[in-house]
């Protein structure tokens, strides 16, 4: 099917996942099959976005590494990197999952994509650490602001040159998920 299809399926399977607690592994078990073959890089990375942030709380959460990590392997950089940084996400909640999670984030190091490099470089500095503050302040609760705001103010920045360095406080708070900001289809 094309994306239309693809995207309601997934929407699907997400509002069943939101509704029904008890369905979430279910759910993000087909979620998983579902990146397997998608050719759709919004629906992967919302998907990784997902699995990044109700996986670690599952019961199993190992069994979602697998089908992460192989976006790393098989996909183009940006899926890559949306893998990348739900992987971080299990190692920021998983103690337990750390030392695997890590040596995943190594192997992302050597990619060849900028993004999917730095993401892994940032994310290795982070987790080493091992502060649950660090964690929850750089991985867990991402940017609060609104990305059409800071895209505006990079943009305005970029255009009126300034001796002063950008200053993140200037760009508005994000009212909606910075996911629904990002793809704009949910």
């Amino acid at each position: 099917g094309g994306f239309e299809y693809k995207r309601a399926i997934v929407e699907c399977i997400i509002s069943i996942i939101e509704e029904n607690a008890e369905s979430k592994e279910t759910g993000l078990s087909h979620l998983c099959e579902f990146i397997e073959d998608c050719e759709f890089t919004v629906l992967a990375t919302r998907i990784l976005h997902l699995l990044g942030q109700e996986g670690p709380k599952t019961n199993n959460p190992s069994k979602y590494i697998r089908f992460i990590y192989n976006r790393v392997v098989l996909e183009h950089e940006e899926v890559r990197a949306g893998a990348v940084s739900a992987l971080a996400k299990f190692g920021a909640q998983n103690e337990e999952m750390l030392p695997s999670i890590l040596v995943l984030l190594k192997r992302c190091v050597m990619d060849d994509d900028n993004e999917v490099r730095d993401r892994a470089t940032f994310y290795l500095s982070v987790l080493e650490q091992k502060q649950k503050a660090l964690n929850a302040g750089y991985i867990l609760n991402g940017l609060t602001v609104s990305i059409p705001g800071l895209e505006r103010a990079l943009h305005q920045y970029t255009l009126d040159p300034s001796e002063k360095p950008f200053d993140l406080k200037s760009v508005p708070l994000a009212t909606a998920p910075i996911i629904e900001q990002r793809a704009g289809w949910l």
